[in-house]
């Protein structure tokens, strides 16, 4: 298990999280906070809506957005929209293929059309929409400042718990602060749940495996299951690499556990062979030599471009606190001390 010193997670909590106070002065719970902020954003958005729609503008700028959406591709609307999948498939993605911009303006829009709107909007735009969009501004920005904890935990988390790779710890905290926006911006329910936690969680892991199992080969999404599960149970396991069989017989067991209790399985058992090719095929780069060197003495390879694992990703941060700290300060120094240091060789 790699180590990380819990004071970089104690200063991104204390960093990122809002505290905010009942009436009464006493201390309000996380869950709370949360609900109340989401709740809000989904409000302040019905409200822009609603204000925006009764200018005859719009009726302009989902036409401009359906034939930007279908330029590219119907998928890269999703992301637009406050709905299930369900939905998207069955009513948004008819609406957009038959440019039905009336039917598009029933379905609930996030922070991403917002700002479509918005940056499409010819004119003075609305006082009232004005105010809706910067509530929603506001409102997301408190609400991601909340929930960034739960980010760096799951980051933390999965840091410790997987094999060295090409991702740092830092790497995977912008991946789960991404997944976190995303979860935030596609929550359909109308009010707070657990279910929105798993939603953001969901997104964080999803995007982690994704940028965690990513090779020179492509691999359907069953296939990165398996290596990834596979990948687990050799560090947790202390599994020789080579020892396929071995490694083959406990991942069949984990599948069945896992079917057992009603999780989703992609498939129920593999072969050694399976296991095998794929291990082999999950090779990013040879580790060896590359064919041709860039010099007589130096040889070039994949860890000449990987990142030092050891390295102390708090220590780094705190370097480049304290850089930022010292140039800064540097701002204050009179010319007499500024051409002092340039003559010590202190380019500034």
């Amino acid at each position: 298990m790699r180590k990380f010193d819990d004071s970089f997670y104690k200063l991104a909590n204390q960093i990122s999280k809002v505290l905010e106070q009942n009436d009464d002065g006493s201390e309000r719970k996380d869950w709370e906070v949360q609900k109340e902020q989401l709740e809000n954003l989904m409000r302040f958005e019905d409200r822009f809506k609603q204000e925006i729609y009764r200018s005859i503008q719009t009726r302009e700028i989902y036409k401009k957005f359906i034939i930007t959406t279908v330029q590219n591709n119907i998928l890269s609307a999703r992301p637009f929209f406050r709905e299930r999948a369900k939905v998207f498939s069955g009513k948004i993605t008819p609406a957009i293929k038959d440019g039905d911009y009336e039917t598009l303006k029933t379905f609930k829009i996030n922070y991403k059309f917002i700002s479509f709107i918005k940056d499409n909007w010819k004119g003075t735009f609305p006082r009232k929409g004005q105010e809706y969009y910067e509530l929603v501004l506001e409102t997301r920005r408190l609400l991601i400042e909340n929930s960034l904890p739960l980010a760096v935990n799951i980051a933390k988390k999965f840091y410790k718990g997987t094999p060295n790779s090409h991702l740092d710890l830092m790497d995977l905290i912008n991946i789960c602060v991404v997944g976190l926006i995303s979860g935030i911006d596609k929550y359909s329910v109308e009010e707070y749940s657990k279910v929105f936690r798993s939603v953001c969680i969901g997104r964080m892991k999803g995007g982690m495996v994704e940028d965690y199992s990513q090779t020179l080969m492509h691999f359907y999404p069953s296939d990165k299951k398996i290596l990834y599960k596979a990948n687990i149970i050799r560090h947790r396991d202390k599994i020789d690499g080579e020892n396929v069989d071995a490694l083959t017989k406990r991942l069949n067991e984990i599948l069945k556990e896992d079917k057992k209790e009603g999780k989703n399985v992609s498939r129920e058992s593999i072969r050694v062979s399976e296991l095998m090719r794929l291990m082999n095929a999950a090779s990013t780069v040879s580790a060896d030599n590359s064919p041709g060197d860039d010099g007589e003495d130096e040889q070039v390879n994949v860890y000449t471009y990987t990142k030092d694992q050891e390295a102390d990703v708090e220590q780094d941060v705190e370097r480049k606190d304290t850089l930022a700290k010292v140039l800064s300060a540097c701002d204050d120094l009179s010319t007499l001390e500024t051409k002092i240091l340039k003559l010590k060789g202190i380019s500034i």
